[in-house]
């Protein structure tokens, strides 16, 4: 298990993703698409989907692979006059796109392409907000915008491609006591957990300490808690 920035399973996120992007709900796919994204995987978001879009949309879409390739090497680029802003809306852009394409080969194909990004107040919701004057604990409350179990996408996911999803029980041990070593898999937990000198400790599932001067830093910013929170629990555990 890998858990994204706000404790999600990254498994969830990418099944989840994938129906929003399949039943073309927009602010959906934006949001999962940004969890992954700003959770330090961002190549791969860009690779699931290209995979997407070469598994349900090439075939009625073939010119828009040289729109993606061409974005898709624009945010690989480290172009100096380029912000991390410029670059992270490249992925609202490739996301707003196959959005727009067809599937039904009997419907009209689009051929033409959203290049304008959006501006930033209308992906605010999919960034690290400053959590300046709010406690640790109430950060997931402000930012799981939606549920894993929205409009029961996962199951359908499952169904639809054969997933065993983990058992229940489990899967809340892990989230509810071990959720550090787990979020230590993510690269945005990894270079946290590491800044106030953490560790993993395999044996134990644990994330340790050089000191509990670093612990109590630690928790002091990242006491997210999911064990106390009910709304939390609803958004980031599956049903």
């Amino acid at each position: 298990m890998i858990l994204t920035r706000h404790l999600y399973n990254k498994e969830d996120v990418l099944k989840v993703l994938f129906q929003s992007i399949i039943k073309k709900n927009k602010q959906r796919a934006m949001f999962w698409a940004f969890e992954l994204y700003y959770s330090g995987f961002g190549e791969e978001v860009f690779q699931y989907l290209l995979q997407i879009y070469e598994k349900y949309f090439e075939e009625n879409n073939p010119k828009f692979r040289i729109f993606f390739e061409s974005i898709y090497e624009k945010w690989k680029s480290k172009k100096e006059y380029m912000t991390l802003i410029e670059k992270d809306r490249l992925l609202s852009v490739i996301l707003l796109n196959i959005i727009r394409r067809n599937r039904n080969g009997s419907e009209k194909i689009r051929e033409t392409y959203v290049r304008i990004l959006i501006s930033s107040h209308r992906i605010y919701y999919h960034m690290s907000s400053s959590s300046l004057g709010k406690k640790s604990y109430e950060i997931l409350q402000e930012r799981c915008l939606y549920s894993i179990n929205d409009m029961n996408w996962l199951n359908e996911h499952n169904s639809q491609f054969d997933c065993q999803a983990e058992d229940l029980t489990e899967y809340k041990n892990k989230l509810f006591y071990h959720w550090e070593y787990y979020a230590y898999l993510s690269p945005i937990w990894k270079e946290r957990i590491q800044k106030y000198k953490g560790y993993p400790n395999h044996s134990t599932k644990k994330i340790e300490f050089l000191n509990d001067m670093y612990e109590e830093e630690f928790y002091e910013k990242y006491m997210y808690e999911p064990d106390e929170n009910k709304f939390v629990q609803n958004q980031i555990i599956r049903k």
